[in-house]
């Protein structure tokens, strides 16, 4: 009995995966261009934290480690191997 259902659930998965190919490439290119927007918002805000944290008096070298420990948190790469 057990082998007839995994049978049906890789049916149903081939299923699944023949429905979702057409839409891979246009969920690429959407993933694509909110990965650029995200990473231009990111360097915006970077760029806008290092000019607030300078306008208070902040050391200019403090301020660059802090303005990229600020930005870090941008990159996707880092951010999945922390949930690995």
């Amino acid at each position: 009995m057990p082998k007839k259902t995994s049978t049906i659930q890789d049916g149903n998965s081939l299923k699944l995966i023949g429905v979702l190919t057409p839409y891979i490439p246009s969920l690429l290119f959407k993933s694509g261009i909110a990965w650029l927007f995200f990473k231009r918002q990111a360097n915006k805000g970077a760029k806008s934290f290092k000019k607030e944290l300078l306008k208070q008096g902040v050391d200019e070298e403090i301020a660059a480690l802090l303005t990229q420990q600020y930005i870090q948190g941008s990159y996707l790469l880092h951010i999945f191997r922390k949930l690995q």
